[in-house]
């Protein structure tokens, strides 16, 4: 069975992690469903896939804005097939 989620956290590492945990906790102690990498992606995958996933499985994009996001090219890739998801979904409606 496929699992899906509410929300999906993009964050940059460098300046964000912090903040992202305390997002995560407060929005499954609220009873959601979010996918965040420090508990979805299972040791010695293909990282990126599980990124692409989480990303196909989440209803929600949440982007955390901060100065490393904001350059990160790992943050752009998640936000560039986000954004390509919602494309198709809504060619699809």
């Amino acid at each position: 069975m496929s699992e899906y989620y509410n929300a999906f956290i993009s964050y940059g590492r460098a300046d964000s992690k912090s903040f992202a945990t305390k997002l995560y906790e407060k929005l499954t102690e609220n009873g959601l469903k979010i996918w965040f990498d420090q508990n979805d992606i299972p040791l010695g995958v293909d990282f990126q896939n599980q990124i692409d996933d989480g990303i196909i499985k989440a209803d929600n994009f949440l982007f955390i804005i901060a100065p490393h996001s904001i350059n990160s090219p790992y943050c752009l890739k998640e936000i560039v097939f986000g954004r390509r998801k919602q494309e198709k979904k809504c060619l699809l409606s």
